[in-house]
């Protein structure tokens, strides 16, 4: 890794060497997924050996042999945000586990993995704050949070956190009723990946109560893909909306906002404004009156 740390090692990284490999016609899937294996036991290494937590061991997969068959499942996922009806149905309905998630999710940007990493020292309920980093990036992220979002979260606290089962989970501010990480992963012994998710199940049922339809592909994470687009919308700094979504580059705003399509809108409007001071407009409508003088 030459000058840097081992907190230099992101996702972004493990993406673009898998992407290198893709890319090389001199080697063929065995061999790429023969290096990508000597990626993940050095993953594993660094997480049992020196308490590496990030980036995940999932963050570098092996390419599928069946990955034609696959792509897809023959159904494109739909990724649009969720509307603030949809957020009023579910918070309606959600208990107070669940709108303890959503209202991470809606107040932070916190997925999954955010939020079955989130540790009780990370939280600041008496100064309204949380310190994070991402799990997947680890950029650090410091958040404000909403009066709504203290008060659930204490609620939580108070009355529906599990009793941790050991120490791994002592420290964790989401624990479940068995005392287990909401969700976690681990790398097994014949190298594939074990993982649950609690929070995805929860959502899955918690949209079914709410009498949301819940698009194939849409989980919980969509309630990140909300809020970057949201703060996207009244945003005019990539900068501020890249440090909120705990990302290392304005390209990876592409994945989460879906917005394109009226930001272009809006930009053709505002320079549609432009036109309207200049001649141009005469211009085109004298050449269109001597094309129909011909």
């Amino acid at each position: 890794m030459g000058e840097q740390g081992p907190e230099d090692l992101t996702t972004i990284l493990l993406t673009a060497y898998r992407q290198a490999l893709a890319d090389d016609a001199s080697i063929g899937m065995k061999t790429a997924n023969h290096c990508i294996d000597h990626v993940r036991m050095l993953l594993l290494w660094g997480a049992k050996m020196h308490g590496m937590s990030h980036p995940p061991i999932g963050s570098i997969r092996q390419f599928s042999k069946r990955r034609n068959a696959k792509e897809g499942h023959g159904r494109k996922q739909n990724r649009d945000p969720l509307s603030w009806d949809d957020l009023e149905k579910l918070l309606s309905t959600a208990d107070v586990v669940d709108s303890s998630l959503i209202m991470l999710g809606l107040n932070c940007g916190f997925g999954n993995s955010d939020i079955g990493t989130l540790k009780l020292k990370d939280v600041d309920l008496d100064n309204s704050t949380i310190s994070h980093p991402r799990p997947k990036t680890g950029v650090e992220r410091d958040f404000n949070l909403w009066p709504e979002t203290v008060q659930i979260l204490e609620a939580y606290l108070k009355n529906h956190r599990g009793k941790p089962i050991n120490e791994n989970t002592s420290d964790l501010f989401f624990v479940n009723r068995r005392g287990r990480a909401f969700c976690w992963q681990e790398l097994k012994e014949d190298g594939k990946l074990r993982r649950t998710d609690a929070i995805k199940l929860r959502f899955e049922r918690l949209c079914e109560r709410a009498g949301i339809d819940r698009k194939y592909g849409v989980g919980f994470y969509i309630i990140r893909h909300t809020y970057a687009t949201l703060i996207g919308n009244e945003s005019k700094d990539f900068r501020e909306v890249q440090a909120a979504l705990g990302q290392i580059t304005i390209q990876q705003q592409e994945v989460y906002r879906h917005d394109r399509a009226v930001k272009a809108q809006q930009a053709q409007e505002r320079l549609r404004g432009q036109l309207e001071g200049t001649g141009i407009g005469e211009i085109l409508r004298v050449k269109l009156q001597d094309c129909l003088d011909l």
